[in-house]
């Protein structure tokens, strides 16, 4: 694409920008009542291409200083859409150095370079924090130049303590290393009905190339010898990071008495500067959203994976597996989610159907 003035313009990144993409993504932290760093240690290249089956880096470049001014991403992937599969591009990671941010006008320009990067994506999605009203502001305001972002709901983020938590039940857990065929049709048939939820194939899960995830990773919940839930445990501390920076209002009170909170059932609150360890209950497949069985999943990976300090899992607002995690102590944030689609496009969307955000795909 031509520049669009004689000092920035915009380009794809390649491996070798990685440092710089770093010293971006670190120069600022997201301020809230728990302030993270969300890093990609140590090669965020690599990082972002674990994100989709194909994924642009859209870097602006100044041509004068010979630098990378700003970047966002564009992961297209494979999710179901009004149950058919579709090529979905989801936008995130949108940063800009300190010293250009709110001094160089370009956005709407990076949004033109990547439609035309890929006109045959119809569907485009994206999160942003509801704690992030800079981001909010900025890309919710109608403006001529740049695509509708349509509100779809609010996102609730959980992090659950681990520990001793004997589940209730008739219902077996193994992890997937039978029933391989019969794990992937469920999840396939659970997915369907809901929008964006990432299709499954077996040839990736066999080859580990299900977003650096393989069946291995996989859990089925039987009933007899009926599977009546999927779901994975996501661990992504080799490429992808939040590390606590500090406190603030209630939490910076408290922090001092943080040994309170594993007493009473909460989270504990790590040191800043520290690097998160946890991991995502992912790809929750559950027959009916039944919420029995949901509980019974809580349970069991509270009690089997004691060596972490917590566990997160992510739930459309909407969805009535809420009222499961209102039964346990939890620290929770919430995300804004968004159809992102051009002024001059209108795409079928059905509102009725169930959306499901994968946290460990945010």
């Amino acid at each position: 694409m031509s520049y669009p003035n004689k000092r920035f313009y915009f380009d794809i990144a390649k491996k070798e920008d990685s440092s710089e993409l770093l010293e971006i993504i670190e120069e600022e932290y997201f301020k809230g009542k728990i302030s993270l760093l969300y890093t990609r240690r140590p090669d965020p290249y690599t990082s972002f291409k674990k994100e989709g089956k194909d994924v642009k880096i859209v870097v602006l470049r100044d041509a004068f200083k010979n630098k990378i001014a700003g970047f966002g991403v564009c992961a297209i992937r494979n999710l179901y859409v009004n149950r058919r599969e579709e090529r979905v591009g989801y936008l995130f990671s949108l940063r800009a150095r300190k010293e250009y941010m709110k001094k160089v006008p370009l956005l709407h320009k990076g949004y033109e370079y990547l439609k035309n990067l890929f006109p045959d994506i119809k569907y485009f999605y994206t999160t942003i924090l509801e704690e992030n009203l800079y981001a909010r502001k900025m890309l919710e305001k109608k403006r001529k130049f740049m695509p509708v972002y349509e509100y779809l709901g609010d996102y609730i983020v959980y992090s659950i303590k681990t520990g001793r938590d004997k589940p209730r039940g008739d219902y077996r857990v193994r992890k997937c290393e039978h029933n391989f065929d019969e794990m992937v049709e469920f999840m396939n048939k659970i997915g369907r009905n809901h929008q964006f939820f990432p299709v499954i194939k077996k040839e990736d899960l066999k080859e580990g190339n299900f977003y650096g995830l393989s069946h291995k990773d996989f859990y089925i919940v039987y009933k007899g010898n009926k599977i009546k839930g999927c779901f994975a445990l996501w661990d992504q501390r080799k490429y992808k990071q939040h590390i606590l920076k500090e406190y603030r209002g209630i939490f910076r009170i408290i922090y001092p008495f943080s040994f309170l909170s594993k007493i009473l059932g909460y989270p504990g609150l790590p040191c800043p500067g520290s690097i998160l360890k946890f991991f995502y209950l992912s790809f929750v497949s559950i027959d009916d959203e039944d919420s029995e069985i949901f509980e019974y999943i809580i349970k069991f990976i509270r009690n089997l994976k004691k060596d972490y300090p917590f566990f997160t899992i992510g739930l459309f607002k909407k969805s009535k597996l809420n009222g499961v995690m209102r039964k346990f102590k939890t620290i929770k944030y919430k995300s804004r989610v968004y159809l992102v689609r051009w002024k001059d496009e209108r795409v079928e969307f059905d509102k009725n159907l169930p959306i499901y955000i994968e946290a460990g795909m945010l």
